[in-house]
């Protein structure tokens, strides 16, 4: 049984879901703890490759952490190769997802529940630092390396969107 706790169960949770299940009992913890510090470690790995400074401290490091990291879905692409046909129901009830598309380019679906809508920004070229923000109502707006080049208050809007709707 200890060798289930220790090596089968983690590698079908998410850190989340291994931490609650610990909390159950000490015996559970002790044995997951290993396997708990070792997926968040790999998450902010993950984070960090793939999502420039200013992105993760405009979205907030915590929102990353609890958020999903999703397979992608090419029906997600636009004819343009823009990451703007993601809906509502694509996604699991988690707010915040994020993931790579097949080009390696990052993405981030922010999922708003009262609105039964999605907030979309991702990388607009591989490799690069601008990134594009789809809104709900369509509207789009780059920004440079998390910067808003264009419109501040966008930016104001992304900060009170991720801080505000995703408080735990």
């Amino acid at each position: 049984m200890k060798e289930v706790f220790r090596n089968v169960l983690p590698s079908y949770l998410e850190h989340k879901e291994c931490l609650n299940l610990g909390l159950t009992c000490k015996e559970y913890y002790s044995l997951l703890k290993p396997q708990i510090i070792k997926k968040i470690k790999d998450k902010q790995k993950y984070i960090k490759d793939k999502f420039s400074s200013n992105i993760i401290d405009m979205i907030g490091k915590q929102n990353f952490l609890n958020g999903e990291l999703i397979e992608w879905q090419d029906k997600w692409l636009g004819h343009t190769d823009y990451i703007d046909r993601i809906r509502f129901s694509d996604l699991s009830d988690n707010k915040f997802h994020y993931g790579v598309d097949r080009y390696q380019r990052s993405f981030i679906f922010a999922k708003i529940h009262d609105k039964q809508t999605v907030f979309s920004i991702f990388q607009r070229y591989i490799n690069g630092s601008i990134f594009v923000i789809v809104e709900p109502s369509g509207k789009m707006s780059d920004f440079l390396g998390g910067q808003v080049a264009i419109n501040e208050e966008m930016h104001i809007k992304l900060k009170n969107l991720f801080f505000n709707n995703f408080k735990n």
